[in-house]
């Protein structure tokens, strides 16, 4: 992970500090917004975020082009970073199945955005789900608190931490597991690449994706087991050890090829013998047609926005 070239003056501590008054800002201030002006409130948060990561480079008297690298991007490179959102788009299919079987109660938990969106028009939805989110929470998060751990040498550290972080930080439990591990993979692409476009896109497109049902309809939700998330979602470490290889070449390795493609398979035999299983139950069989049916709504309807 790259430095910045005045990193004595950026502390780890200062980073959960920042943390912490990111968070309570949303939670009081950001809250306070969205509930008076609505979707006009959303924006301005998002907008008060990025005025916050940019203040904290200039206190750190620190070049905006260090705390938010911006580089060129190159067709493998882009191809990469598809293949990363492929995988982390099946990853949340599963995480989705896992918390709905340990958090019962994530199962009915919608988002008050998917209101907001339901009632704005599509380019003003698009403006304040997919591309403020994407510009203003990677500034804040991948550029100004992640420069206070480019000192940290463990680089796992920082992406655990980072994750958590994310996950907090949209406080939501039942979608805990969605938004950290999200959160850990585009830490990830930020610490081999130094370029905050990747985060940036890869979050855009996760939030262009999850504002499709609440456009369509905000209260559609279809029934799902989990031997089902597992077969619709089996592939996911595949998509990220090629988008690995595509992406960052340097730090993959042939093992994390094989490593995936046994998980895959792992999670590709659970979910056949879970759906045998269910599908020895003529109910089950019922219910299992009605999931095949209504799979293409589904795999948009699950996608969480961060």
């Amino acid at each position: 992970m790259e430095r910045l070239t005045v990193q004595d003056r950026w502390k780890v501590w200062q980073g959960f500090v920042l943390q912490i008054v990111v968070i309570t800002l949303v939670l009081v201030a950001g809250s306070a917004m969205e509930f008076y002006l609505g979707m006009k409130g959303l924006m301005t948060t998002e907008l008060m975020l990025l005025a916050v990561a940019v203040v904290t480079a200039l206190i750190h008297r620190t070049s905006l082009r260090e705390v938010f690298p911006i580089r060129k991007i190159t067709v493998l490179e882009f191809l990469g970073l598809l293949c990363f959102f492929a995988g982390g788009y099946l990853m949340n299919v599963l995480l989705t199945g896992l918390s709905m079987v340990f958090i019962p109660s994530s199962q009915g938990e919608t988002s008050y955005i998917d209101a907001m969106v339901g009632e704005s028009g599509p380019l003003v939805s698009l403006i304040a789900v997919a591309v403020l989110p994407a510009v203003c929470e990677e500034a804040v998060e991948r550029g100004a608190v992640m420069s206070h751990f480019r000192s940290v040498r463990r680089e796992w550290v920082v992406v655990l931490v980072m994750g958590i972080f994310f996950g907090v930080f949209h406080m939501s439990p039942g979608r805990f597991l969605n938004t950290a591990c999200m959160g850990a993979l585009l830490t990830y692409i930020m610490i081999r690449k130094n370029n905050i476009l990747f985060p940036m896109i890869l979050h855009f497109m996760n939030n262009l994706i999850s504002m499709m049902p609440a456009l369509a309809d905000a209260s559609m939700y279809t029934q799902h087991n989990l031997s089902s998330f597992l077969l619709l979602s089996f592939a996911f470490p595949l998509f990220l050890a090629i988008g690995n290889r595509l992406m960052c070449p340097d730090a993959f390795r042939r093992r994390h090829l094989i490593v995936a493609g046994a998980l895959s398979l792992i999670l590709l035999i659970t979910g056949l013998g879970g759906a045998y299983l269910d599908l020895r139950d003529s109910s089950s069989l019922r219910v299992y047609s009605e999931e095949i049916h209504n799979d293409a709504n589904f795999f948009v309807n699950i996608t969480t926005e961060y």
